[in-house]
């Protein structure tokens, strides 16, 4: 089944992979995805926050993907070097940001019935 035809974002995920304590990310440019950015204001105390959250939908295929991964909208070519000054993953999200989400949530959708089958991914 195909997916949406507003599914027509093109995301870069970057998944971050740990082998013993060493730390990399690997990249991947995923075509005909869903994004969708939100915001709500909330207070505490006497201060008001603006927070946005992001929805993504990415039609099935297998591909890891995990919290923690790194969101970008549309395909970057950045590399991650988590030991490198300027390229941390901070530093991406630093450089994309309003355009980048770190993942909180991941729901595989594989049987969704009337929908297409997609993953799932909730960020902030």
């Amino acid at each position: 089944m195909s997916c949406p035809a507003w599914w027509d974002q093109t995301i870069t995920l970057y998944h971050r992979v740990a082998d013993g304590g060493a730390v990399s990310w690997r990249r991947t440019v995923l075509d005909h995805c869903f994004w969708k950015e939100t915001s709500a204001q909330s207070q505490k105390d006497l201060a008001a926050y603006q927070e946005r959250s992001v929805t993504v939908r990415i039609p099935w295929r297998e591909i890891p993907v995990s919290v923690g991964d790194i969101l970008v909208l549309g395909a970057v070519d950045d590399e991650i070097d988590e030991y490198t000054s300027g390229e941390r993953s901070t530093d991406l999200l630093a450089k994309y940001q309003g355009r980048a989400a770190k993942i909180q949530t991941v729901a595989l959708n594989r049987q969704t019935g009337v929908g297409c089958p997609h993953i799932r991914i909730g960020g902030i």
